[in-house]
């Protein structure tokens, strides 16, 4: 049988069933792990894209590196909701430095030169806003990482969202803006900047 028309034979059983009062219902077991593979379905998606835009001669490496760090972030989130809480200290504390970092990165180098475009300031005002969002939720897990309870699983789910969010805006419209109107010589110039506030910030002793 035709691939489409078994397709259309399932999705109408579904619909009737569901009509019926006999479709399945999900225990919140069922429903957690069924978000858990829809999770990590668009953190796969996500990474095939991002491999794509790699293998593009023309993208400058400045994008290759903020990419690589929104996977890194990506990848240790989705670890965060999944492992034991024997694991979840290290694996927060992972995360919210690699977090920090990359926006201190971000907010060192390619974002005040956006900012200086007037049809910029808007969207700059954003992600920075975007930014401060990002470490207040940080900050509230921090405190209640010892006993993840689902108060902790909510806002951590919060704090996916919000990220998620904030990476499609930055790799489509920002990432958009400055193949407009920056040149060679300045991504070059952004793409040292982002790399020394990564080291500088790397090597500053845990507090």
């Amino acid at each position: 049988m035709d691939p489409q028309k078994q397709k259309e034979i399932a999705s109408k059983g579904g619909k009737a069933a569901h009509l019926k009062g006999t479709a399945h219902e999900f225990t919140p077991e069922e429903a957690k792990e069924a978000g858990r593979k829809g999770g990590r379905a668009a953190h796969q998606k996500r990474m095939a894209a991002a491999n794509i835009r790699h293998r593009d001669i023309g993208e400058p490496e400045l994008f290759q590196q903020v990419e690589s760090d929104h996977e890194r972030i990506d990848s240790l989130m989705m670890r965060l909701g999944d492992n034991a809480q024997s694991e979840k200290d290290s694996l927060f504390e992972n995360l919210r430095d690699e977090i920090e970092t990359h926006a201190m990165a971000e907010e060192h180098s390619f974002y005040p030169a956006l900012a200086k475009i007037p049809e910029c300031e808007g969207i700059m005002s954003q992600s920075r806003r975007e930014h401060s969002e990002i470490r207040d939720l940080l900050s509230q897990l921090e405190g209640m990482v010892k006993e993840p309870g689902g108060e902790w699983l909510s806002r951590l789910s919060n704090l996916k969202e919000k990220v998620q969010q904030h990476v499609a805006r930055e790799e489509d419209q920002i990432f958009s803006k400055m193949k407009e109107v920056f040149d060679e010589s300045t991504f070059t110039r952004l793409e040292e900047e982002f790399t020394q506030v990564k080291r500088r910030e790397n090597q500053r002793p845990a507090a």
